[in-house]
């Protein structure tokens, strides 16, 4: 039986996986000592203001918060569409994307996904402009490297990086960097690159 595979969204932190504190709501008294009407709904209308100015505050804050989390730029006049568009992938499955695998087999190796095919080909995009290779000839020399070689031979990461071109959600993972580059070429690029390629390479998740 077929089945599409895809990578898991990286959890929420800090702000971001607090829940919002609203005020507590008012007490709306007892049988022996009740509450006058008029005075329990100014207080209701009260406590719906405040927290309603409450939760306001802290979605604001926290969208910023998003914005750092999917790594857009907060200046980027499209940032919201941007954000829109990687939760959706992050949490609705008809925003994301996979490969059909006909169930596991012997021996397989599970290494890859959009995830890590994005992380190949940004490395293999910062080594052919920052040392003039081919990209033929950084895959050869990524092979070199404890990270990649556990991933496979040259060879296998040359077909590896052609797969990673075909995948829709590797194009604009790597298109969000190269726009990052572009707009901000005073950046420390090498230092993203390089926590971008590192970051998840810890916990690989299904893919081919």
């Amino acid at each position: 039986m077929k089945k599409l595979t895809q990578s898991e969204p990286q959890p929420y932190l800090g702000d971001l996986a607090t829940p919002i504190v609203l005020p507590p709501a008012p007490s709306p008294g007892t049988f022996l000592t009740p509450v006058p009407d008029d005075e329990r709904r100014r207080s209701v209308s009260e406590w719906r203001n405040r927290a309603s100015m409450t939760t306001a505050t802290a979605h604001l804050r926290k969208l910023s918060l998003l914005l750092d989390h999917y790594s857009i730029d907060r200046a980027d006049n499209d940032c919201w569409l941007h954000l829109a568009t990687a939760l959706a992938i992050a949490h609705v499955p008809g925003f994301q994307t996979g490969y059909e695998d006909d169930g596991p087999k012997v021996g397989r190796n599970r290494l890859w996904n959009s995830g890590s095919y994005a992380q190949l080909w940004m490395a293999v995009w910062w080594m052919c402009r920052k040392e003039g290779v081919s990209e033929s000839a950084a895959c050869q020399r990524l092979a070199l490297r404890t990270v990649w070689s556990k991933r496979g031979s040259a060879e296998t990461l040359r077909r590896k990086l052609a797969d990673a071109k075909r995948d829709a959600l590797a194009i604009e993972m790597v298109a969000m960097m190269e726009r990052v580059f572009l707009e901000m070429p005073d950046i420390d690029m090498e230092s993203m690159v390089t926590k971008f390629v590192s970051g998840n390479m810890q916990r690989p998740t299904g893919g081919r």
